[in-house]
């Protein structure tokens, strides 16, 4: 948060997602665009190599307009929703 100009106080969960995740027994679906301003791409390759079994899609796209791709990754969201557990 305090690269992004918050003050430190303000946010006080680290959002430790690669911690979390290595903790998962669990499917994880990671949905990013690759021109995202606020959160580069390369976080979610992070998050994809720290969970066991993991499904990314990297879309053209940036942080606010992933909508323009709402028709791919609803079939993505179905799918991985579908698969059995």
């Amino acid at each position: 948060a305090t690269r992004m100009g918050m003050p430190g106080w303000l946010v006080r969960d680290t959002f430790d997602s690669e911690t979390r995740l290595k903790l998962l027994d669990c499917d994880v679906l990671i949905l990013h665009g690759h021109r995202d301003e606020v959160v580069p791409v390369e976080h979610s390759e992070a998050l994809a190599q720290a969970s066991s079994s993991s499904v990314r899609h990297v879309f053209d796209a940036g942080h606010n307009d992933l909508g323009l791709h709402a028709d791919a990754y609803w079939v993505i969201i179905a799918g991985f929703l579908a698969k059995p557990f």
